[in-house]
């Protein structure tokens, strides 16, 4: 992304979550579940305000929750220069 706002919204059906991606500098990603900030099933990647630092090329675990379902996953990008490449469920 080029400007201090965006935003990914994916509806998908697994159990976890691990995103693929990098940035030139820190970038801040807030992370909704269904609509919420994640509690319950958070990625070893994010904080507890539901939020994680891109910066290196690789992948990121998002969520890692607890049963297979359908859901809605949320991500609001708080800075510029995110590079999203893929997500990978599990």
């Amino acid at each position: 992304n080029t400007s201090n706002t965006g935003k990914i919204i994916y509806k998908y059906e697994a159990k976890n979550v691990y995103f693929v991606g990098s940035a030139e500098k820190s970038v801040k990603i807030k992370v909704l579940l269904d609509g919420a900030p994640v509690k319950i099933g958070a990625g070893a990647d994010l904080d507890s305000n539901s939020t994680a630092t891109i910066k290196d090329n690789r992948l990121y675990k998002i969520i890692e929750g607890i049963d297979y379902g359908t859901h809605t996953l949320e991500i609001d990008i708080l800075d510029s220069g995110l590079n999203a490449f893929t997500f990978t469920f599990g």
